[in-house]
């Protein structure tokens, strides 16, 4: 072999070399989101000081099939990229990285999600707590079930101390309420007893085992049951 064919055998691996020490480098690379779009779901993450910026990138998601979750990625947020081959234009958002100030706990035994607005939903697992906070002005909380709702506590408080006005659980005891018990109520008669005697059950029929399926009701001064 010639020093010129060495020379040019010698050239090719250089070349292939750096090929793959680029490659390599852009494997997997930290960055921070610039853009974000919905449809399709798609970032774009600049890396670096210089501020080079990836295409649309498509982010990785818990589940997207059947069943699927919905939870893109926000502007400033660091993230991971994975280049498949080193390509930048195969570029996959693994997934955040916590900055300084951006976990929502610190305690190793708490499960959290923190939303933008404040909303706070975590477990402790030590303390077996699990609370939700929703805080600030025209907050709001819907469940939409089409079948019954079971609660089996011990206890269930419905507000505040000072709450004065009365609390009524399911629109099918309201309806009951108004249509069955108030009238039972206002037209029940009982028969007259003899001076020292207690008088005897209300004349007419009231079946209370209707209330049951449709919830109950509390006040302020019978909060919990």
């Amino acid at each position: 072999m010639t020093i010129d064919s060495w020379a040019d055998a010698w050239g090719g691996v250089h070349r292939r070399l750096g090929a793959l020490e680029r490659a390599l480098a852009n494997l997997a690379r930290p960055g921070v989101v610039t853009a974000v779009r919905s449809d399709p779901p798609r970032v774009r993450v600049a890396f670096g000081a210089g501020g080079l910026e990836s295409d649309w990138l498509p982010w990785m998601a818990a589940r997207a099939g059947d069943d699927a979750t919905w939870h893109p990625p926000s502007v400033d947020e660091q993230v991971l990229v994975l280049n498949p081959g080193g390509d930048p234009r195969q570029g996959v958002v693994l997934g955040a990285l916590y900055g300084a100030d951006s976990a929502p706990a610190a305690e190793p035994q708490v499960a959290a999600m923190r939303f933008a607005d404040g909303t706070d939903l975590r477990y402790d697992a030590e303390a077996h707590h699990l609370s939700v906070s929703q805080p600030g002005e025209g907050a709001r909380l819907t469940v939409t079930c089409a079948g019954p709702v079971t609660v089996a506590a011990p206890a269930v408080d419905l507000g505040r101390d000072d709450a004065l006005e009365p609390v009524v659980l399911g629109e099918r005891l309201g309806r009951w309420v108004v249509d069955r018990l108030k009238p039972w109520l206002d037209g029940h008669t009982h028969v007259s007893a003899k001076a020292g005697q207690p008088t005897s059950a209300a004349r007419g029929s009231f079946d209370a085992g209707e209330a049951a399926p449709g919830g109950a009701v509390y006040s302020a001064r019978n909060r919990t049951q």
